[in-house]
């Protein structure tokens, strides 16, 4: 697959771009009235990453090699976290081809951005893995808690104007924020140097 191609795919997984992307469901779920949907996808995408965060401050801090993974990947995490809850509560919500393919195309365009990390040399294969997993644990923890009502009490079908709003904010935000990088992993690196160098958590004990 083109370098290029993989470059804009892997773009989408960018802390900033689903954070629009999560900001826009949520908004879009309250405007027609699903207010736990809204906090689900809320959930969905800070609790990856703060779970990826003290992960990789934890690998950074005594450069752990676990399993072959060096570094959790938060854009495999918080892409599942927020397009695979998307997915969760439109099979919940609604029929018809947005219960089918709708779904499934927002799980594999989380994989892919997942498999695109380690195509670029971005992550090992165990850390997109790792990435996933914790993306998918924290989706059915959520579920569980958040989403516990009876799927057939709801039954969603997009009215024509509230779908345009939404995919008008969603190109936008995306075009505004896509290619806009904040210094996250070089933070993370150095609240991992100050660990080892102020506690020597990585120390053999005496």
């Amino acid at each position: 697959m083109n370098a290029d191609l993989l470059t804009h795919i892997t773009e989408l997984g960018n802390f900033l771009v689903l954070a629009t992307i999560s900001i826009t469901l949520c908004g879009y779920f309250i405007m027609i009235g699903l207010r736990r949907e809204a906090l689900a996808i809320f959930l969905g995408y800070v609790t990856p990453i703060a779970v990826i965060g003290v992960l990789k401050i934890s690998f950074y801090t005594c450069n752990t090699d676990l399993f072959g993974v060096v570094s959790p990947s938060g854009h495999a995490a918080i892409s599942m976290g927020v397009l695979g809850m998307a997915a969760l509560i439109l099979v919940k919500i609604s029929r018809g081809v947005w219960k089918a393919i709708v779904p499934l195309c927002l799980i594999a365009l989380a994989i892919i951005i997942g498999m695109s990390r380690v195509i670029l040399g971005m992550h090992t294969l165990p850390d997109v893995i790792l990435g996933f997993l914790i993306g998918t644990v924290i989706i059915v923890t959520i579920s569980k808690i958040i989403l516990t009502y009876q799927s057939n009490r709801i039954s969603y079908s997009p009215k024509a104007f509230h779908f345009f709003i939404f995919a008008l904010l969603l190109i936008c935000g995306v075009g505004i924020s896509y290619g806009v990088h904040l210094p996250s992993e070089d933070l993370m690196r150095s609240v991992a140097e100050k660990l080892r160098l102020n506690l020597e958590p990585c120390d053999p004990p005496l």
